[in-house]
């Protein structure tokens, strides 16, 4: 009849007819409810199955968290969203978030060794790690020899084997044995015998091998000649030196020294061999009886008298005698002229004014010709 009664028609009387309420049942969802859409529950009279419906709200979104996923260098990321874990409707969406690209290292090159590979320069993410430019493998050197050289045991001195070692990286590759010291090789120096002149050595020894002396040589100092008292050989004289001769007692070697002469000569007289002469000096010797040294002296001139004028000491005026007179009066002074203040100068000073002129000589020179009298 409706939503609340239902009723019943006798088959007989259509006019007798019975309401009654309905008498629901519990109810079934028949159309489920969802997250955005409401539902429907179907109830039916359990008496006249008539059916009713009621809406069933809907059930709004179950939210989950969708994480956000970072950025690689190579992969792109996501930020952070949700959805409804009941309708997968995405509630917040996610962005992307570009991929970062590598950040690149220098991997550095490793220098091959002589027994090590070494790498070639290469790089790396350093955020992800992964490997943009493989290092190559460079192979290993090997070793470059170099000799050793052996060295030979001394005296005292241990000495090696010939061995080598890498000229690189200095391993060694043939280990130099240790060949043991020899030891000195004992040879005697004698003793030298001290002379009178030389000194002496005790004996000693030396190595023959390396001259390292072993024994050390002491010296014996020399006790010097023993001289006798000496021996005139020959005698000295006014001139000539004399010889004294001495002997050495220990050795007989000889020294001589010098007797110095005398320097007395035997003198004669003495004996004129140049008489003086006015203004001439005269000269005379003597000779030693020993040795027959001559000896010289002189003689003192003797007096010169000049009259007026007569410069050269003739006696006589001539042109000469004013030649002179005029060449002292320029103060010439070679050989032959006159000097200053000798008695011939002074006999030129005729006009007596205390010096030798021009016009001493024109008068000397006038006297001479007879022209002029002197006084």
């Amino acid at each position: 009849l409706n939503d609340t009664q239902h009723q019943r028609v006798c088959a007989n009387d259509k006019t007798h007819i019975e309401k009654a309420s309905h008498t629901w049942d519990g109810g079934k969802i028949t159309t489920a409810a969802t997250c955005v859409k409401d539902g429907v529950k179907t109830y039916t009279c359990t008496v006249c199955q008539a059916t009713k419906t009621e809406a069933v709200k809907a059930t709004g979104h179950t939210a989950v968290i969708d994480k956000a996923v970072a950025a690689t260098c190579t992969a792109a990321g996501l930020t952070e969203g949700s959805h409804c874990s009941v309708c997968n409707a995405v509630l917040v969406k996610q962005e992307v978030i570009k991929a970062t690209g590598h950040t690149a290292v220098t991997d550095k090159a490793v220098a091959a060794t002589c027994t090590v590979a070494g790498l070639t320069e290469g790089s790396h993410c350093s955020v992800c790690n992964e490997v943009l430019v493989k290092q190559e493998v460079i192979k290993a050197t090997g070793h470059t020899a170099v000799t050793d050289a052996a060295v030979a045991a001394t005296c005292t001195k241990d000495g090696l084997t010939e061995g080598s070692h890498c000229a690189v990286c200095n391993e060694v590759l043939v280990k130099q044995e240790v060949i043991k010291a020899t030891g000195h090789t004992a040879v005697t120096d004698k003793a030298v015998a001290a002379t009178c002149t030389a000194d002496g050595l005790t004996e000693g020894s030396h190595c023959s091998v390396c001259n390292e002396v072993l024994v050390k040589q002491e010296v014996v100092k020399t006790g010097g000649h023993q001289w006798s008292k000496g021996e005139t050989v020959k005698q000295p004289t006014c001139v000539d030196a004399g010889e004294l001769v001495f002997v050495c007692t220990v050795c007989n070697e000889k020294r001589s020294e010098l007797l110095p002469a005398t320097g007395l000569h035997t003198f004669g007289n003495w004996e004129i061999s140049l008489p003086a002469a006015p203004g001439v000096a005269g000269t005379i010797f003597r000779t030693c009886a020993v040795c027959g040294h001559t000896e010289y002296g002189t003689l003192d001139p003797l007096p010169v008298t000049y009259a007026i004028g007569d410069a050269d000491g003739d006696g006589e005026l001539t042109s000469a005698d004013a030649r002179l007179a005029l060449r002292a009066s320029v103060g010439l002074t070679e050989k032959g002229d006159l000097e200053k203040d000798s008695a011939g100068y002074l006999a030129c000073d005729v006009d007596h004014d205390g010096e030798v002129t021009s016009g001493d000589a024109r008068l000397i020179l006038r006297a001479s010709v007879g022209l002029e009298k002197l006084s």
